[in-house]
């Protein structure tokens, strides 16, 4: 028996819902709009991440060493005060900056960001085969609103979403350049190796050394021992930071003391040990997810993302910015059924990425942490590790269509 064509009034509570949700979208977008022009014009009047970029540039122009001593560092280290630590090659990038005075390089260095994202989910959602929906600006809205590492980004100034449009374009030479800012991303090489294209991690490889040798040799090679010398006296710092998602800094809170917490168990050695054995276990874990993804590299790809926030250092807001990569692409993947409504689907991605991610701040940094009080910081590292089990289910799975009901309005 033939089936017969959905009706408008079955279609009718479900659109319903898509006008609801993006009627909220654009009512909650212009209140964040507010909120958020307050906050980067406070941002402009203490030190942020964009703040210190620019005083380290122009220390570097006029000769100055631009990474702080690590004997200088204090105990404790103010999150919304962080060092500058990016590597030589950052100098390199962003001198055009010196050309603009600090108020309007800011502005647009905001602009640029902005610029940033729309880029990156742009060419996310290009190869993942998906049509642009007509409420794109309410869908754009609602990932700003609900994702909290997006709003933190655009308010210190950070390079996260510079580094996300650069890795969308899934290139070793860009890879290399991404690596050259933030060289936890050659993490991003491993599907290469696994398939044995051996020209993607040497490119970017290469690209990343090149152009860091050429920046310390023009800034002068104490610019090189010195971001060496910061980077070792802020990694305790960062992996101690209780916001951090990020395997090793889990195992050094449960098992080290120090400012602000009290361990499960004050053995060093040991967190030490569970931190290379949890960085192998995920790296092992993307090498056989790449492995079964040979056909769905797209997958391959969001889970090396998300295994590089869980092996690096610090894993924290903003540099969670780069999970919209592996949620864009996973859109395609997952085998859902929504009408058409690829609004209403991002929206709930981000909620699900970004819930775990605000339940994380009932444990602030600034209050003690103790007992299973201590737990409360690994909710994003579960939902990390959630995420990468999601793409190596999935990559294992053979592709198919997006599903899409007739008279769907996207």
């Amino acid at each position: 028996m033939p089936r017969l064509p959905p009706s408008a009034s079955a279609d009718a509570p479900l659109r319903f819902v898509v006008a609801l949700v993006n009627g909220a979208a654009l009512a909650l977008a212009a209140g964040q709009a507010m909120a958020l022009g307050q906050a980067l014009s406070a941002a402009g009047r203490r030190a942020t991440g964009f703040t210190e970029l620019y005083a380290a540039l122009g220390d570097a122009a006029a000769g100055d060493a631009p990474y702080v001593a690590p004997a200088a560092l204090p105990p404790t280290l103010d999150p919304a005060l962080p060092p500058f630590a990016l590597p030589p090659a950052a100098l390199l990038f962003f001198r055009p900056l010196l050309l603009l005075d600090p108020a309007t390089a800011r502005s647009a260095w905001t602009v640029l960001q902005v610029v940033a994202l729309v880029l990156a989910l742009g060419l996310l959602v290009h190869q993942s085969d998906l049509r642009w929906p007509r409420r794109f600006p309410a869908v754009f809205a609602l990932l700003v609103i609900l994702f909290p590492p997006v709003r933190e980004t655009l308010r210190v100034g950070d390079v996260e979403p510079l580094l996300l449009a650069i890795v969308a374009w899934r290139a070793s030479v860009f890879l290399g350049l991404a690596a050259a800012l933030l060289p936890a991303l050659l993490i991003l090489a491993v599907p290469w190796l696994v398939w044995r294209e051996w020209r993607g991690p040497a490119t970017a490889l290469g690209v990343a050394l090149v152009l860091n040798a050429v920046a310390a040799l023009a800034a002068g090679p104490e610019v090189l021992a010195g971001y060496v010398a910061i980077v070792g006296g802020l990694a305790p710092h960062w992996l101690a930071r209780a916001d951090n998602a990020a395997l090793p800094g889990f195992w050094l809170r449960l098992t080290t003391s120090g400012p602000g917490r009290i361990p499960w168990l004050d053995a060093p050695p040991l967190g030490a040990a569970l931190s290379l054995a949890a960085a192998g276990g995920v790296i092992a874990a993307l090498a056989w997810a790449c492995h079964a993804a040979r056909a769905r590299r797209d997958l391959a790809w969001a889970a090396a993302v998300v295994a590089a926030l869980l092996v690096g250092p610090l894993s924290a807001s903003p540099l969670l910015v780069l999970l919209l990569f592996p949620v864009v692409l996973l859109l395609r993947a997952l085998p859902l059924r929504l009408g058409g409504t690829w609004d209403v689907l991002l929206a709930a991605l981000a909620l699900l990425v970004g819930g775990p991610l605000l339940l994380a701040q009932l444990a602030p940094p600034d209050r003690w942490l103790r007992g299973p009080a201590l737990l409360l910081p690994a909710l994003p590292t579960l939902a990390l590790l959630a995420l990468l089990g999601l793409c190596a289910a999935l990559g294992r799975q053979p592709a198919a269509p997006f599903a899409r009901r007739p008279g769907g309005g996207d």
